[in-house]
This record gives C-alpha cells, sequence and structure tokens, in this order.
C-alpha cells in the first residue's frame, strides 16, 4: 500500500495512538528530563572556557617551542662542527639569538610564590627545552673557565630545569674527554673528570624521588666511571715519564675541586627540595583521610545513615581548608593525592544532594573547595553509585525510580559526551556507558515480568531473556 504525501511529510515519530503501526514512536520517550539540566550546563561551560583558554595557550606557545627546538639544534650542531673556535662572531649570534628566545619561553611561566624549585610552564614543553639552554651554558662555562655554571647566572629557571641540565651536561663532559683523549690531552680530560666527580659528591647529598631527576642523576655515576676509565687508559698507554704533578695527589686534588662548582647555593637547592618533599609527604596524608572519610561517607548514604555522612564530609571540608595554604604555597602539590582526595568528597557530596534532594545534581559553584576537574571527576563516580541505588530499587520492581537514575545518568553521560576531556577523565566514560546500558536492561525485564505477571527474568548466554518461575517449563 503507498502512503499519501501528508503521510511523508509528517513527524518522523508517532505521537498519536489513532493509527498504530504506522509510523514508529519516539526513542527513549520513557525517559524523564531531570531538573537540574542548568547544573551540567553551568560546568561544561567552565570546563570549555577553560580548555579553550589552555588550547589558546598552546597555540601562542607552538611557534614560540619549534623557533626554540630550531635554536637549540643549530647551537649545538655548531659546537659539535668547532664554530665555537673557527667562527666565533657567528656563533656567539646564534647563542644570542637561543638565549633571546629562553627568556621569551620563560616570561611565559607562572612561578611557584615560596621558591624556585618548580615553575608552572604551562604544558608548553619549555622545561625540557630550558633544561637544554641550561646543559649548553654550563659547558661554555666549563669551557670558558673550567668551573660549573651557577644558578645565579640563571635567572629564571627553576632548581629542577637547572640540575636537569647540570646532570646532562656530565655526559657531554664524557663524551668531551673521549675527543680531547683521541689528542692526548691527558691534562682537559682530567678536569673535566674533577669537576664530574665533585657535582657527583654533592649529588649524593640530595635524596632524590622516582622521577627524571632521579634518573639524570644515576646517569652522572656512568659519565665518572668513563672519565676515569679514560683517564686510566690514558696513564697506561703514556710513554713518558709524568711528573707526581700530573696526578691527584689528596688535598691539593680536592682543593681544586672545591673551586670548580658553588657549594652553598648547591646546599640551597637541596634545603628547598627538602622542603618540598615534606610538603608532599604532608599533603599525601592528610589526602588519605580525605579519601577514607568520603568513601565512608558514601557507604553510609547508601544505608540511609545521614547524620554520620554529614559528619565525615564535614572533616573531609577541615582537613581539606587545613591543606589549602600548602596547596597555594606549592600549586603543583593539588595534582595527585589531593585532587584525589577532593574527587571523593565530590562524589560524595554530590551522591547527599542527589538522594535528598529528589534526583538534584548540585551546581559546581556550591562544591567550593573543588575545581572544575575535580568535580568532573566526581561526577562521573556519582553515576556509579546511582547505578548502585537502581539495583536496589530493582529488587523491588519499582520501575519510575529506577527510571529517574537512567534519566541521570543519561543526562551526565550526554553533558560530558560534548566535552574535549582529559584521558584521565575520559577513561570514566566507559564504565558509565556500561551502567546505563544495564539500566535500561533492567527496566526491560521488570517489563517482561509484569507483562507475565511475575516470576524471575534472566538473560542466557545468547542474550534471549527467559522468564523463571511456574511459567518457565511451559
Amino acid at each position: 500500500m503507498k502512503r499519501s504525501i501528508d503521510q511523508v511529510s509528517a513527524s518522523p515519530f508517532s505521537t498519536s495512538t489513532s493509527s498504530p503501526g504506522l509510523m514508529p514512536s519516539a526513542p527513549f520517550s520513557f525517559i524523564p528530563t531531570i531538573s537540574s539540566e542548568s547544573a551540567l550546563t553551568n560546568f561544561s561551560s567552565q570546563w570549555n572556557t577553560k580548555v579553550d583558554a589552555d588550547d589558546a595557550k598552546k597555540e601562542v606557545n607552538k611557534d614560540l617551542s619549534k623557533r626554540l627546538s630550531n635554536s637549540l639544534q643549530t647551537v649545538r650542531f655548531n659546537m659539535e662542527r668547532g664554530l665555537l673556535a673557527s667562527d666565533r662572531p657567528v656563533f656567539d649570534a646564534e647563542l644570542s639569538n637561543l638565549l633571546s628566545l629562553a627568556d621569551e619561553a620563560k616570561s611565559k611561566a607562572t612561578p611557584s610564590p615560596s621558591n624556585n624549585l618548580k615553575i608552572d610552564r604551562q604544558g608548553s614543553g619549555f622545561d625540557r627545552k630550558l633544561e637544554e639552554v641550561v646543559r649548553i651554558r654550563a659547558f661554555l662555562q666549563f669551557l670558558e673557565k673550567g668551573n660549573l655554571l651557577q644558578l645565579s647566572d640563571c635567572p629564571g629557571y627553576s632548581d629542577e630545569e637547572y640540575m636537569g641540565g647540570c646532570m646532562q651536561f656530565c655526559h657531554d663532559l664524557a663524551r668531551y674527554s673521549q675527543g680531547r683523549a683521541i689528542e692526548r690531552d691527558a691534562n682537559s680530560v682530567r678536569i673535566a673528570r674533577d669537576l664530574t666527580d665533585e657535582i657527583l659528591y654533592n649529588l649524593l647529598k640530595f635524596d632524590f624521588k622516582n622521577g627524571p631527576l632521579r634518573r639524570k642523576y644515576d646517569g652522572v655515576k656512568y659519565a665518572v666511571k668513563r672519565l676515569e676509565n679514560i683517564l686510566y687508559e690514558l696513564s697506561v698507554t703514556d710513554r713518558t715519564d709524568d711528573d707526581d704533578d700530573d696526578h691527584d695527589n689528596g688535598t691539593a686534588a680536592a682543593a681544586t675541586r672545591s673551586s670548580r662548582l658553588n657549594t652553598p647555593e648547591l646546599e640551597g637547592i637541596q634545603s628547598r627540595m627538602e622542603t618540598y618533599d615534606e610538603m608532599r609527604e604532608k599533603i599525601i596524608k592528610r589526602s588519605r583521610e580525605i579519601q577514607k572519610s568520603a568513601k565512608v561517607a558514601i557507604f553510609s548514604l547508601h544505608r540511609g545513615d545521614f547524620e554520620k555522612a554529614d559528619k565525615l564530609m564535614k572533616e573531609c571540608e577541615t582537613v581539606a581548608k587545613e591543606l589549602l595554604p600548602v596547596i597555594e604555597e606549592e600549586p603543583s602539590l593539588r595534582y595527585g593525592s589531593y585532587s584525589n582526595g577532593m574527587e571523593e568528597y565530590a562524589e560524595a557530596k554530590l551522591f547527599s544532594v542527589w538522594l535528598r534532594e529528589d534526583s538534584r545534581i548540585c551546581d559546581m559553584g556550591e562544591l567550593e573547595l573543588c575545581n572544575v576537574e575535580e568535580y568532573i571527576g566526581g561526577l562521573c563516580d556519582l553515576t556509579g553509585e546511582v547505578g548502585r541505588v537502581a539495583v536496589s530499587y530493582g529488587t523491588k520492581r519499582e520501575s519510575e525510580a529506577i527510571t529517574n537514575c537512567l534519566a541521570t545518568n543519561l543526562s551526565i553521560l550526554n553533558s560530558l559526551e560534548e566535552l574535549n576531556l582529559s584521558s584521565k577523565l575520559y577513561k570514566k566514560l566507559g564504565p558509565l556507558q556500561q551502567s546505563i546500558s544495564k539500566l535500561e536492561t533492567m527496566l526491560y525485564e521488570i517489563s517482561l515480568i509484569n507483562a507475565k505477571g511475575g516470576g524471575v527474568v534472566s538473560m542466557d548466554a545468547s542474550g534471549d531473556v527467559g522468564m523463571g518461575g511456574e511459567n518457565e517449563k511451559d
């Protein structure tokens, strides 16, 4: 039978029951709209603003980063090809351009207010490039004065960038010494060995945690060993009779080495690193209290013990406020344990409001202690708790309550899918999609049970729905 023109031009979804079978019905029409859509819209707007600002910074820094990389490559190439000695004016011009680009990169940073240990380079990757600049400057300082570049000569560089560059510089000394050994220049090799050995001696006083600096520090040991091997091989292959002055003789050698670097300056860096580690340990320890209290609060909310949950969430807020001065002093400490604890707290707070206020999702402004990333993380985790509530309703076959749970999770998923999420937050979408699928299956099974007038519905391996009870044998 052919459809009329009116039927073809009609709405694609049927909303009338007068002509059943002619057109399909609208999808998911049984899912209500939640009353807190504005909260989801607000946080989405704030997140998009943050992402747009970050993207704008990256775009601005992209060209500078490329020019800085090219300049680093040019200067290092000219150093290795001997331009430093053969055409110094050209080399100095290239070096001046590199230092100018480095100053521009340093101006893009947000320094930590407490000390110079860590500097936020806004995810631009400038920290690694500035470390390479320190490495080149340290090598030039060695060639000109035979000592180590000082941090005071590197304004605007963080302690970590300076330390990383100096550690990498030790490998340059090993390579340089091998080249000088080809020319039988034992004196230059000895100076390089003395400086590298003195650097290692001072680094032994540091307590490096697992990370980039720790790996670079381990590399310094191999550089010292390589230099000692080169010096030894030169000595056993030398056909001349050396005076005693050409070899290390205890006190004199130690006095010479001590003058090649600024020990008090390195001790200051060590002190700042120890202070940072103490703050970090404090944050990690107290953040566990936030996370534990928030988890117990969520369990209490599931059991209906709202009084205990409120008390535990209050404890979370108290600890978080106590740690805020430390976070403000060293912003890099927010990411990690503290942020994870605040994410758990956000989940507890969101779940509490959702249970008490008719499935309302509280606005991000109501969680003053959380930033937008922690709020979104808590929102993703909230869907798991909503799913658990839906299961409890499922045992009572309360379809309407389950439908409200499904509406909440579906609204959150739809809002999150529109955002450009970080990899950490994006991973949370998978479990959320699975939760929605389970809730839809649960509603379907309950509808079959109600249609049959009782029994138990189960899914077999093939995905077919089987109904338990008395009717199963028929």
